[in-house]
């Protein structure tokens, strides 16, 4: 779409304009630009200043979640998860993810934490147990996955040995290898 930003602050008024500075962090930088043109073309650019530095503050998303959270349904997916988030976050309810990051660092981290929970509210659990279900997005409750962790741990560490094994082998073949090619050397 081509937007023709200057005359769009052109025909704004002083205080239209003095309102959007407070909000230009959310321009692009080309609408960005054309505003502070426009201000400095009106002689505004002080009054500008001063109005984008005295800006009520939006408050910062609080970095741990609020109290009283409950889990609503696990993922070893993070898009599933994300998904999920979305669809309760369009409902209206606030929620959040927990270990996200960290499934998202190693998938095998995810044996270790319990699978990512999406956590809601105590009192939002039963509206966002009938959004996910109603999306299609059937709550897996924590038991379902208990069993399963310990197969998985015991198949990890079964490769993990056998990653080892293996590694010892190579090692074995290159030692065997370079001593042979030494050997002919001489």
């Amino acid at each position: 779409m081509d937007t023709n930003y200057a005359a769009t602050y052109a025909a704004m008024a002083d205080e239209e304009l003095l309102a959007l500075v407070a909000d230009s962090d959310e321009l692009t930088d080309e609408a960005r630009k054309a505003l502070w043109t426009e201000l400095r073309r009106r002689g505004m650019e002080q009054q500008a200043q001063d109005t984008y530095e005295n800006r009520p503050k939006q408050p910062a998303s609080p970095a741990t979640p609020p109290p009283n959270l409950v889990s609503v349904a696990y993922f070893d997916n993070v898009i599933h998860a994300n998904l999920a988030k979305t669809k309760l976050t369009s409902e209206g309810i606030q929620c959040y993810l927990a270990d996200e990051h960290v499934v998202r660092m190693n998938l095998f981290y995810s044996l270790a934490v319990g699978r990512i929970r999406l956590m809601v509210r105590e009192s939002d659990r039963a509206h966002a147990l009938e959004a996910l279900r109603v999306a299609g997005d059937e709550p897996s409750p924590p038991e379902a996955y208990s069993v399963g962790v310990s197969e998985s741990l015991f198949r990890a560490r079964e490769l993990k040995q056998v990653s080892r094994i293996l590694l010892l082998l190579m090692l074995i073949g290159l030692l065997v290898t370079v001593l042979t090619l030494l050997s002919s050397m001489r």
